[in-house]
């Protein structure tokens, strides 16, 4: 063995093999090597004021001549090369203790893979796997130290087995650490890394307590049976055969069954739970009783009684029809029912096998069939997870009608049936949102007619009982004065009447008509019909809503005359000559509206003839058309102009030049229309909104009134073109909907301000809804400022 130099700290390397007792090496191995502490260090300072730690990637080696010098202690080791050839760097930023720098020193060996058995001034290094084999501190319990270096630590258990917490410990101890399991005594033997023991120590610690106190409970099983509740909780919880005594107890009673005449009582039978659920013990099935008996802590009582309490209930009518009364608050009763009837009609056929099948099950075993009846129950209970209970409950031949009168459900199905039932009967009465729909139709019609004509005749009798005339009746007649003949210019000559026998079918009648007669009739028309409806209506949620605003006309049918006195009979039926608004609107998720529209616009137009009875025109519109919610769609526009030329003439006569336009006549027609229909949904969600409608419907009448009551025609028609210039949906206000408020006198509507009339009618409004004082404010100063404006809220887009 060569001594280390003593230009290297003066430090002097001594053999000490024959002083303790090492196992022997080979003799290939190096010759064991001791560090000893030098001479320069005082011995009076060791131990005394603070050090700084400076290590910076040195050898353990070195390291642990340093603490040998400041230890005053004298290390061992096998090979020296084992620690030149490990790198340490321990830095701290400040002064401390010998005992950290020790701990520190300590922990540098760990890292490395080594250990210290200590004895005295005496340390040995050793490798940590090798570390049992040398002496070292032993404790027990807790008495655990506070350092990096390996003890041996005895743990005894006290309500844990050793065998059931030994893997534990094996996963937790260090690689190179020692664990014995010693059974008579149940205590654990650990050595290993004192700072991993403590780590150890408290998780023994937490499952080394002592289980709740089993007690004995006797369980009434009153519907079920006691011996299939104890199979369902020995599959619940699982079963103690891993237990050798628990398997002898079994195997014992199992002979003793059989070696048991046949008429004899029952046995009681007994379980153990498992290991999931040790905190029930044992579980007994008495038949004889129908009991449960149960031995386990409180908590394992409480879960026997809350799983009875679901199992053991009587299920003698869950099989049984019952009839219940289901009324509905918003759906109409025939329309859910014949839903129902449909999904219950579409599988009779299974739901007839299902039914036999169940029967036959009876009539085996009729305890276990009651198992699987509520079995099914809940399967079909779960209609939104498993949507074969929801047919198995439509296909049970369940009975369903509907009483107008009450706007109810009466249904006739199994308990388990009509929970699925009612579920569905719930989705399909739920409460369906309200539209409003403000429509404006408008129609602007202008018409010209130019009607001139010439009829003359002249009476011939060539004998006493015979009459003859000849003449041209075109635009006009000559053979009398009627309402035709006067209206526009009518100029003509008429002689005295003379009497002419008329076959009428029921007999010669004399009627009296001018000798001879000539008319000139000419007539100019000009037409011009402006409609504005602003028809309004309120409805569901996919349901169809019509307004018809209109009067009944009454049209010529059949003529007839009286057999006894000769008066003529006119019949009449009356029709509908009106403005007809259907609606069906549909709201979807986002807030827009599906709107089915048919408009429909009848006016009359003219008299042709007294016995032809009116005219009437007809405008329609039908669409479906998709809105959001307070946005103006405009549904189509139908425009026409219609030129009608008409002449009627004698042949030859009426084309002469110059004397010609004696013998014919002439009807000139020209008709314009514009048609065009507004449409603004407004969706209704909570009775607010139906106030805000009021409140914007009385403010319009208030303008209606202001601007059109006790005006003459001229005026009124004015004041209707003005407001045409304006937003159709609007009028000249904003539509006063949800949002938040603006003013006024800051509103412009396509840079036109809102009128005085139209400020003053909304303050009306506001004061007659509690907004604004019941007094106006008294303007004295009429040259001064105005009053400030009112604020009304307005939607500005739903921000």
């Amino acid at each position: 063995m060569t001594l280390r130099p003593a230009r290297i700290l003066g430090r002097t390397l001594v053999a000490v093999a024959a002083l303790t007792s090492l196992p022997a090496f080979a003799q290939d191995d190096p010759e064991p090597t001791t560090i000893t502490p030098s001479d320069r260090n005082k011995p009076e300072l060791i131990g005394q004021g603070m050090y700084e730690l400076d290590f910076v990637d040195k050898t353990l080696y070195d390291f642990t001549v340093w603490i040998a010098d400041l230890k005053r202690m004298n290390f061992v080791i096998g090979d020296p090369k084992d620690l030149q050839g490990k790198k340490v760097t321990i830095i701290s930023h400040k002064k401390v203790p010998v005992g950290a720098v020790f701990e520190a020193y300590l922990a540098a060996l760990e890292v490395n893979g080594f250990s210290l058995s200590v004895s005295g001034t005496n340390a040995k290094i050793v490798k940590a796997g090798d570390a049992s084999q040398y002496p070292i501190p032993v404790n027990k319990g807790g008495d655990i130290p506070y350092s990096d270096r390996i003890v041996t630590q005895l743990i005894p258990l006290e309500n844990v087995s050793v065998g059931d917490v030994n893997n534990i410990i094996t996963g937790m101890a260090s690689p190179g650490a020692k664990v014995v399991a010693y059974n008579p005594a149940n205590t654990v033997i650990i050595t290993d890394v004192a700072h991993n023991l403590r780590k150890i120590y408290e998780v023994l610690s937490e499952l080394d307590v002592a289980a709740p106190k089993s007690t004995l409970e006797i369980v009434p099983v009153n519907h079920a049976d006691a011996a299939e509740i104890k199979q369902l909780i020995e599959e619940l919880y699982g079963t103690a055969e891993s237990a050798g005594t628990n398997n002898a107890a079994t195997a014992r009673n199992n002979r003793r069954n059989r070696r048991a005449p046949r008429n004899q009582e029952p046995q009681t039978e007994a379980t153990t739970a498992g290991k999931a659920a040790k905190y029930i013990d044992k579980v007994l099935a008495d038949e004889r009783t129908n009991s449960l008996i149960v031995l386990a802590n409180e908590q394992g009582h409480q879960t026997v009684r809350d799983l009875l309490e679901k199992l053991d209930v009587d299920s003698t009518g869950l099989n049984e029809s019952r009839i219940y009364v289901v009324r509905l608050e918003n759906a109409k009763a025939d329309e859910v029912s014949s839903v129902l009837q449909e999904l219950s009609n579409g599988g009779r056929g299974g739901g007839q096998t299902n039914n036999r099948n169940n029967a036959a099950a009876n009539n085996r075993n009729n305890a276990a069939n009651a198992r699987n009846r509520n079995a099914a129950a809940n399967a079909a209970a779960t209609t939104d997870e498993e949507g074969s209970g929801a047919i198995a409950a439509f296909d049970s031949g369940m009975r369903i009608a509907s009483d107008e009168n009450t706007n109810s459900l009466v249904i006739i199905a199994r308990p388990a049936d009509y929970e699925v039932v009612k579920k569905v009967i719930d989705e399909l009465d739920m409460e369906r949102r309200q539209v409003f729909v403000d429509a404006t139709i408008l129609e602007i019609a202008s018409e010209d007619t130019f009607q001139f004509g010439i009829a003359a005749h002249l009476p011939s009798q060539p004998n006493g009982n015979t009459t003859a005339f000849a003449g041209a009746q075109l635009e006009s007649s000559s053979l009398g004065l009627t309402q035709d003949a006067l209206s526009g210019l009518a100029v003509g000559v008429f002689g005295p009447l003379v009497s002419v026998p008329i076959n009428t079918g029921l007999g010669v009648q004399n009627i009296d008509v001018p000798a001879f007669g000539i008319a000139l009739n000419a007539l100019r028309t000009n037409n011009n019909i402006n409609i504005v409806s602003n028809p309004t209506l309120m409805t569901l949620d996919n349901e169809e809503a019509t307004i018809i605003v209109g009067r009944k006309v009454p049209f010529p049918t059949q003529s007839t005359v009286n057999q006894l006195t000769g008066i003529p009979i006119q019949s009449f039926n009356r029709q509908d000559v009106a403005i007809t608004l259907t609606v069906t609107p549909r709201i979807n998720s986002s807030n827009q509206v599906t709107l089915e529209i048919t408009v429909e616009v009848q006016e009359l137009e003219e008299e042709i003839t007294a016995g032809a009875g009116p005219t009437t025109s007809q405008r329609k519109v039908e669409t479906v058309v998709l809105v959001g919610d307070n946005q103006t769609v405009v549904l189509g526009g139908l425009v026409t102009n219609t030129t009608t030329k008409a002449e009627t003439k004698l042949p030859v006569l009426g084309d002469l030049p110059l004397v010609g336009v004696l013998f014919r006549g002439s009807r000139d027609r020209s008709r314009k229309s514009n048609l065009m229909v507004f449409l603004t949904p407004h969706i209704i969600d909570d009775p607010e909104d139906i106030v805000e409608v009021q409140r914007v419907k009385e403010a319009q009448r208030q303008e209606f009134l202001r601007r059109f009551y006790g005006r003459s025609r001229d005026e009124q028609l004015e004041e209707l073109q003005r407001l045409m210039q304006f937003s159709i949906n609007y009028v000249d206000e904003p539509s006063v909907w949800r949002g938040p408020t603006v003013i006024l006198s800051d509103w412009d509507q396509e840079s036109r301000p809102l009128s005085d009339e139209t400020i003053r009618a909304l303050e009306d409004a506001q004061r007659d809804a509690g907004e604004l004082p019941a007094e106006p404010p008294v303007d004295d100063d009429p040259m001064g400022e105005p009053p400030p404006p009112v604020a009304i809220p307005v939607d500005d887009g739903g921000e």
